[in-house]
Protein backbone atom coordinates (compact mmCIF):
# COMPACT_ATOMS: atom_id res chain seq x y z
CA UNK A 1 0.00 0.00 0.00
CA UNK A 2 1.03 3.60 -0.46
CA UNK A 3 2.03 5.65 2.56
CA UNK A 4 1.38 9.22 1.44
CA UNK A 5 2.39 10.50 4.85
CA UNK A 6 6.11 10.11 4.06
CA UNK A 7 6.03 11.76 0.64
CA UNK A 8 8.19 14.93 0.78
CA UNK A 9 6.04 18.03 1.02
CA UNK A 10 7.73 19.56 -2.03
CA UNK A 11 5.93 17.01 -4.18
CA UNK A 12 2.51 17.38 -2.59
CA UNK A 13 0.90 19.74 -5.10
CA UNK A 14 -2.70 18.61 -5.37
CA UNK A 15 -3.56 14.96 -6.04
CA UNK A 16 -0.66 12.63 -6.96
CA UNK A 17 -0.50 10.64 -10.18
CA UNK A 18 -0.69 6.87 -10.05
CA UNK A 19 0.70 4.61 -12.77
CA UNK A 20 -2.73 4.07 -14.33
CA UNK A 21 -3.38 5.38 -17.84
CA UNK A 22 -5.39 4.80 -21.01
CA UNK A 23 -4.48 5.36 -24.66
CA UNK A 24 -7.87 4.47 -26.14
CA UNK A 25 -10.30 7.08 -24.84
CA UNK A 26 -10.88 5.18 -21.59
CA UNK A 27 -11.97 1.88 -23.11
CA UNK A 28 -9.17 0.02 -21.35
CA UNK A 29 -6.64 0.91 -18.69
CA UNK A 30 -3.01 -0.11 -18.10
CA UNK A 31 -0.35 0.23 -15.42
CA UNK A 32 2.95 1.83 -16.44
CA UNK A 33 4.89 -1.08 -14.90
CA UNK A 34 3.04 -3.58 -17.12
CA UNK A 35 1.42 -5.42 -14.21
CA UNK A 36 -2.09 -6.85 -14.75
CA UNK A 37 -5.03 -4.53 -14.11
CA UNK A 38 -6.70 -6.78 -11.54
CA UNK A 39 -7.92 -4.01 -9.22
CA UNK A 40 -9.29 -0.50 -9.82
CA UNK A 41 -10.78 1.48 -6.96
CA UNK A 42 -12.49 4.41 -8.67
CA UNK A 43 -14.12 7.32 -6.88
CA UNK A 44 -17.92 7.40 -7.17
CA UNK A 45 -18.96 8.45 -10.71
CA UNK A 46 -15.45 7.90 -12.08
CA UNK A 47 -13.93 7.50 -14.56
CA UNK A 48 -15.64 10.61 -15.86
CA UNK A 49 -15.57 10.35 -19.66
CA UNK A 50 -17.88 13.28 -20.37
CA UNK A 51 -15.12 14.97 -22.38
CA UNK A 52 -12.73 12.09 -23.08
CA UNK A 53 -9.23 12.40 -24.47
CA UNK A 54 -7.33 9.66 -26.29
CA UNK A 55 -4.70 9.59 -23.53
CA UNK A 56 -5.81 10.03 -19.92
CA UNK A 57 -4.07 9.33 -16.63
CA UNK A 58 -5.41 8.54 -13.16
CA UNK A 59 -4.64 10.25 -9.88
CA UNK A 60 -5.00 9.09 -6.29
CA UNK A 61 -7.50 10.84 -4.03
CA UNK A 62 -8.71 10.11 -0.51
CA UNK A 63 -11.83 8.41 -1.93
CA UNK A 64 -10.32 6.48 -4.83
CA UNK A 65 -8.91 6.92 -8.33
CA UNK A 66 -10.05 9.68 -10.67
CA UNK A 67 -9.12 10.22 -14.31
CA UNK A 68 -6.88 13.24 -14.75
CA UNK A 69 -5.27 15.27 -17.53
CA UNK A 70 -1.82 13.76 -18.15
CA UNK A 71 -0.36 17.17 -19.01
CA UNK A 72 -1.29 18.75 -15.66
CA UNK A 73 1.53 19.39 -13.20
CA UNK A 74 0.87 17.41 -10.05
CA UNK A 75 2.37 15.27 -7.31
CA UNK A 76 3.66 11.75 -7.93
CA UNK A 77 3.92 8.51 -5.98
CA UNK A 78 6.61 6.03 -7.01
CA UNK A 79 6.62 2.29 -6.37
CA UNK A 80 9.75 0.16 -6.27
CA UNK A 81 9.50 -3.63 -6.45
CA UNK A 82 11.96 -5.20 -4.02
CA UNK A 83 13.84 -8.42 -4.54
CA UNK A 84 13.42 -11.12 -1.85
CA UNK A 85 16.90 -10.29 -0.54
CA UNK A 86 16.12 -6.60 -0.10
CA UNK A 87 15.13 -5.45 3.37
CA UNK A 88 13.40 -2.09 3.67
CA UNK A 89 13.54 -0.26 6.97
CA UNK A 90 10.95 2.55 6.84
CA UNK A 91 11.35 5.58 9.08
CA UNK A 92 9.86 5.05 12.50
CA UNK A 93 7.29 7.73 13.30
CA UNK A 94 5.25 5.96 15.97
CA UNK A 95 6.58 5.35 19.46
CA UNK A 96 4.99 3.72 22.51
CA UNK A 97 5.06 7.12 24.24
CA UNK A 98 2.36 8.38 21.81
CA UNK A 99 -1.05 6.87 22.41
CA UNK A 100 -3.96 6.22 20.08
CA UNK A 101 -3.55 7.60 16.56
CA UNK A 102 -0.83 10.05 17.55
CA UNK A 103 2.56 9.66 15.85
CA UNK A 104 5.95 10.52 17.31
CA UNK A 105 8.38 12.97 15.68
CA UNK A 106 11.84 12.63 17.16
CA UNK A 107 13.10 16.04 15.98
CA UNK A 108 10.64 17.83 18.27
CA UNK A 109 10.08 15.08 20.85
CA UNK A 110 6.35 15.56 20.35
CA UNK A 111 3.27 13.56 19.39
CA UNK A 112 0.99 14.66 16.55
CA UNK A 113 -2.56 13.62 15.78
CA UNK A 114 -4.65 14.43 12.70
CA UNK A 115 -8.38 14.93 13.21
CA UNK A 116 -10.94 15.24 10.46
CA UNK A 117 -13.72 16.54 12.73
CA UNK A 118 -17.37 15.90 11.93
CA UNK A 119 -17.66 13.42 9.09
CA UNK A 120 -14.38 14.62 7.55
CA UNK A 121 -15.63 18.21 7.20
CA UNK A 122 -13.43 19.50 9.99
CA UNK A 123 -13.95 21.99 12.81
CA UNK A 124 -13.46 25.70 13.39
CA UNK A 125 -10.13 26.87 14.77
CA UNK A 126 -11.52 27.40 18.30
CA UNK A 127 -13.27 24.03 18.36
CA UNK A 128 -10.12 22.35 17.05
CA UNK A 129 -8.00 23.93 19.78
CA UNK A 130 -10.50 22.76 22.41
CA UNK A 131 -10.29 19.19 21.10
CA UNK A 132 -6.49 19.31 21.31
CA UNK A 133 -6.70 20.50 24.92
CA UNK A 134 -8.63 17.35 25.85
CA UNK A 135 -5.43 15.46 24.96
CA UNK A 136 -3.32 17.86 27.05
CA UNK A 137 -2.05 19.43 23.85
CA UNK A 138 -2.70 22.32 21.50
CA UNK A 139 -3.05 22.89 17.80
CA UNK A 140 0.39 22.27 16.33
CA UNK A 141 2.99 25.00 16.56
CA UNK A 142 5.58 24.85 13.78
CA UNK A 143 9.19 25.90 14.31
CA UNK A 144 11.15 24.68 11.27
CA UNK A 145 10.90 23.56 7.65
CA UNK A 146 11.42 20.00 8.85
CA UNK A 147 8.48 20.18 11.23
CA UNK A 148 6.27 21.81 8.59
CA UNK A 149 7.01 19.01 6.12
CA UNK A 150 6.28 16.38 8.74
CA UNK A 151 2.98 17.88 9.93
CA UNK A 152 1.70 18.57 6.43
CA UNK A 153 2.81 15.10 5.36
CA UNK A 154 0.71 13.31 7.98
CA UNK A 155 -2.30 15.47 7.10
CA UNK A 156 -1.89 14.99 3.34
CA UNK A 157 -5.52 14.06 2.70
CA UNK A 158 -6.59 17.57 3.69
CA UNK A 159 -5.06 18.97 0.49
CA UNK A 160 -8.50 20.14 -0.71
CA UNK A 161 -9.25 22.30 2.34
CA UNK A 162 -6.01 22.86 4.24
CA UNK A 163 -5.19 22.08 7.86
CA UNK A 164 -5.51 24.15 11.03
CA UNK A 165 -2.30 24.67 12.99
CA UNK A 166 -1.97 26.75 16.16
CA UNK A 167 -1.18 30.04 14.41
CA UNK A 168 -3.56 32.94 15.14
CA UNK A 169 -3.82 36.72 15.29
CA UNK A 170 -6.13 38.94 17.33
CA UNK A 171 -5.07 42.25 15.77
CA UNK A 172 -5.93 41.93 12.08
CA UNK A 173 -2.75 40.06 11.25
CA UNK A 174 -0.26 42.58 12.61
CA UNK A 175 1.16 40.09 15.11
CA UNK A 176 0.89 36.31 15.19
CA UNK A 177 1.04 33.83 18.05
CA UNK A 178 0.96 30.07 18.64
CA UNK A 179 -1.84 28.70 20.79
CA UNK A 180 0.65 26.76 22.95
CA UNK A 181 2.47 29.98 23.86
CA UNK A 182 5.74 28.97 22.20
CA UNK A 183 7.85 31.68 20.51
CA UNK A 184 6.97 32.63 16.93
CA UNK A 185 10.41 31.92 15.48
CA UNK A 186 9.17 30.46 12.19
CA UNK A 187 6.22 31.08 9.83
CA UNK A 188 6.30 29.64 6.32
CA UNK A 189 3.90 31.98 4.52
CA UNK A 190 2.62 31.46 1.01
CA UNK A 191 3.75 34.11 -1.50
CA UNK A 192 2.00 37.43 -0.73
CA UNK A 193 0.44 36.06 2.48
CA UNK A 194 -0.82 37.09 4.97
CA UNK A 195 -3.63 38.81 3.08
CA UNK A 196 -5.42 40.26 6.16
CA UNK A 197 -8.87 39.98 4.59
CA UNK A 198 -10.63 37.89 7.26
CA UNK A 199 -11.35 40.51 9.90
CA UNK A 200 -9.82 41.24 13.28
CA UNK A 201 -9.36 37.58 14.26
CA UNK A 202 -7.42 35.47 11.77
CA UNK A 203 -6.03 31.95 11.93
CA UNK A 204 -3.36 30.09 9.99
CA UNK A 205 -4.16 27.25 7.61
CA UNK A 206 -1.41 24.92 6.36
CA UNK A 207 -1.37 24.16 2.64
CA UNK A 208 1.22 22.43 0.47
CA UNK A 209 3.01 25.72 -0.31
CA UNK A 210 2.86 27.40 3.09
CA UNK A 211 0.56 29.11 5.58
CA UNK A 212 -2.48 31.10 4.51
CA UNK A 213 -4.34 33.45 6.85
CA UNK A 214 -8.03 32.62 6.97
CA UNK A 215 -11.38 33.14 8.67
CA UNK A 216 -11.17 31.20 11.96
CA UNK A 217 -14.72 29.91 11.49
CA UNK A 218 -13.84 27.74 8.50
CA UNK A 219 -14.35 24.00 9.02
CA UNK A 220 -11.19 22.10 8.09
CA UNK A 221 -8.95 19.28 9.27
CA UNK A 222 -6.63 20.02 12.20
CA UNK A 223 -3.44 18.67 13.79
CA UNK A 224 -2.87 18.49 17.55
CA UNK A 225 0.60 18.51 19.09
CA UNK A 226 1.52 17.12 22.50
CA UNK A 227 4.95 18.08 23.81
CA UNK A 228 6.66 15.31 25.77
Amino acid sequence: MFNLGIVPVSYLSYVPYSGLFTNDWGSSWEWTDGSPVDFLYWRPNYPDLTNPKPTTCASLTDTGLENYDCSAASAIVCKINLSPQTILHPPTTTAPKCSGNFSYFEATNSCYGVFYGNYAYGLTWDDSENVCKTFNGHLASIHSDEEYRYVYGISFYSYRTGTWAGLFSNDHGNTWRWSDGSPVDYIYWQPDAPYRTSGWNECGIMEYNGFLDSDCDRHVTFVCKIKL
